[in-house]
């Protein structure tokens, strides 16, 4: 069975690292790109129906325009752009602040490549007294969504579940996908979403 390239994004302090120690067990190798000090990290899992996973934690970004060599590199790595171009990507969002970051989701989805939304830190977010209906975000979004814990195993498992599905079914072979909307229009587009999935 192959290994599929998964790559972790989404902006900085949103769990990504927790989430990474988490489903590897902290066995993450640390490389530099060349030319760049930038460090990623990648490590290995398998799903429960042992389908091959190499996660590769890039560093955090907020947007489609990098504004630091490290936002760059992530980019990069997203498009394609370091030799290596991910089969899919686990985009990561504190859900919390679904309204902040709805808009760079809408970016990577028009990229035109397999991803899995996964709303982290949902406790805070309830606490906060914020309810999401993810069923209606994933219908807006096309893509799957799910809610997640990422430090805690059973918080792990439903995105580990979609997952699975995603893996055993044959991902698409996509093209770089440069004709991306107007920033303003997909905030607009984000806000209405949010308008619509977030209940109270």
């Amino acid at each position: 069975m192959s290994e599929f390239k998964l790559a972790l994004v989404g902006a900085p302090n949103c769990g990504k690292s927790t989430l990474f120690n988490g489903l590897t067990g902290g066995r993450a190798k640390v490389a530099n790109y060349a030319g760049a000090t930038v460090e990623t990290r990648s490590g290995r899992f398998s799903t429960s129906t042992g389908h091959q996973v190499e996660l590769i934690d890039l560093p955090g970004f907020y947007g489609m325009t990098a504004r630091s060599l490290d936002e760059k590199i992530a980019l990069n790595v997203v498009m394609g752009h370091e030799g290596v171009r991910p089969d899919a990507l686990l985009v990561l969002m504190d859900a919390s602040n679904i309204r902040t970051h709805l808009h760079s989701v809408l970016q990577l989805k028009s990229l035109g490549q397999p991803m899995i939304l996964s709303l982290n830190m949902m406790d805070l977010a309830e606490r906060a007294g914020l309810e999401i209906d993810i069923d209606a975000l994933e219908e807006q979004l096309g893509l799957p969504v799910v809610s997640s814990r990422a430090t805690r195993k059973a918080g792990r498992d439903q995105l580990l579940s979609r997952l699975d599905e995603m893996l055993s079914r044959p991902l698409p072979q996509t093209e770089e996908n440069t004709d991306l909307k107007p920033i303003r229009e997909l905030q607009a587009e984000a806000r209405a979403i949010a308008n619509q999935v977030i209940t109270k």
